[in-house]
């Protein structure tokens, strides 16, 4: 638990320990990665890539016998699905094109750049649609909460 009257450094070290613990990192490999710029930012965004969700919201369905219009896939920057928040039967081929824009909002909060509004915020499955040989075919609106 964090407390209020942490130092920065304390609160630092804390989010490495954190950091650590769920990634299941060796101290030699933290050593190592507190000398690295790059890293070290990572490790000090790491409670927005954790707070953040990426909604990926159904707003076009044609033949498709997974989604309707309104379905959501909600995770976390980090990659996590959110399932609770989740349709119950998220599509192979709607989470494949979302883990590209996934990357981008992960590397926006990492480096310390607002990841919303998204200046393309339409996705759509990979799915070829049935009138091109394939099963249906979804649009997703994607936004970061």
């Amino acid at each position: 638990m964090v407390k209020k009257d942490m130092s920065r450094e304390e609160y630092i070290e804390y989010l490495w320990k954190a950091n650590q613990k769920a990634l299941g990192l060796t101290d030699e490999e933290i050593i190592e990665a507190k000398k690295n710029p790059k890293r070290a930012n990572l490790v000090e965004r790491s409670p927005e890539l954790v707070k953040r969700k990426i909604v990926a919201e159904v707003v076009k369905a044609e033949h498709c016998a997974n989604h309707k219009v309104g379905d959501k896939i909600v995770f976390r920057p980090v990659g996590s699905l959110i399932k609770e928040e989740s349709c119950d039967h998220p599509c192979l081929y709607a989470l494949a094109p979302l883990a590209t824009l996934g990357y981008i909002i992960f590397d926006r909060i990492a480096s310390g750049v607002d990841p919303g509004p998204l200046h393309i915020s339409q996705i759509k499955c990979w799915d070829v649609g049935w009138e091109n040989g394939g099963g249906g075919e979804i649009l997703m609106r994607v936004r970061v909460e």
